[in-house]
């Protein structure tokens, strides 16, 4: 007996990835691909809880008996995979060396808003995001926006360069860009709420969303999606991914559509196909377009992945 024919008798739905089977874990609830099965050793992940383990573990989990009875399981269907119990049971994924920062760090940002404001960004939402100008430092003369874990701990900062004709980097980010799930805490409850979420490039881009009303989104703060934003859209059992990087169709080679094609692809390794969508912007960028531009966006149909 092979491994996929012992998931399917445990009543998994396998999907073929590599030299892997991904399914959903049907000892939790889950909507996602999240657990993945070696097809040779049968030794499983479960990407959510950081569970891993021989496949007589996930037996025992799955029909919620003993280790010993799961062993006795694949014994008693000739099924004779490794039944070392090595394995690390930590509920919680921890992302290692994640920065933390002084929340005093935030109590000096000017509350001047006009940068954005002529933007079409209101005060109000700009307070909500607990922005504003640093004064000094490495930040100096950028428009800063806080990122907090789940904890509500500061654990990074991402600067927006004020002056148009400088030679500094538009975008300045301090902190473990990988933990970041910004902005999680404000725009969580609308991605549960959907049980969809958009992932885009950069903070403009989800402020121009968010002020429009379109409030179900993640920032990326670059063009690949990490394990830690993987992790929250798994764990929110999204039903629907949206991914709206840049449309760079001005140039001959459309990097934004090359970058959604891999950011889908990474996502393909945890969700089904029917649950990603590419919807790139209709001009360049969501801070390019009016909230009529953006609300007739947030209606349209998916732009198909090369």
């Amino acid at each position: 007996m092979t491994v996929r024919d012992v998931l399917e008798k445990l009543g998994y739905k396998v999907q073929a990835s590599n030299n892997f089977w991904r399914m959903s874990a049907l000892y939790r609830k889950s909507n996602s691909l999240s657990l993945s099965v070696d097809k040779e050793t049968g030794w499983f992940n479960d990407f959510v809880t950081n569970q891993n383990g021989p496949l007589s573990y996930l037996v025992a989990l799955t029909l919620n008996i003993g280790r010993n009875e799961g062993e006795k399981y694949l014994k008693d269907l000739n099924a004779n995979f490794d039944v070392n119990w090595t394995v690390n049971q930590d509920e919680e994924d921890k992302v290692e060396n994640e920065k933390k920062f002084d929340q005093n760090f935030l109590s000096d940002l000017l509350p001047s808003y006009a940068f954005y404001k002529n933007r079409g960004i209101s005060e109000e939402t700009l307070k909500l995001f607990r922005s504003g100008v640093k004064t000094y430092g490495k930040l100096n003369n950028r428009f800063v926006f806080p990122v907090f874990d789940d904890h509500g701990n500061l654990i990074g900062v991402s600067g927006r360069e004020l002056f148009q004709k400088s030679e500094r980097p538009k975008w300045k980010t301090i902190g473990e860009k990988l933990t970041f799930v910004f902005p999680a805490q404000i725009t969580g409850e609308y991605i549960e709420k959907s049980s969809t979420c958009i992932l885009v490039e950069s903070i403009g881009d989800g402020l121009a969303l968010y002020e429009a009303g379109v409030r179900n989104f993640l920032v990326l703060f670059g063009t690949k999606v990490s394990k830690a934003v993987i992790l929250y859209l798994i764990r929110s059992n999204v039903k629907k991914v949206i991914v709206a990087t840049n449309n760079d169709f001005e140039s001959e080679k459309n990097a934004g559509k090359i970058a959604a094609n891999k950011i889908r692809e990474t996502l393909l390794k945890f969700f089904d196909s029917s649950a990603i969508e590419i919807r790139l912007p209709i001009k360049n960028d969501f801070g390019d377009m009016m909230k009529e531009e953006i609300l007739e966006w947030a209606g349209q149909n998916p732009v198909k992945s090369a």
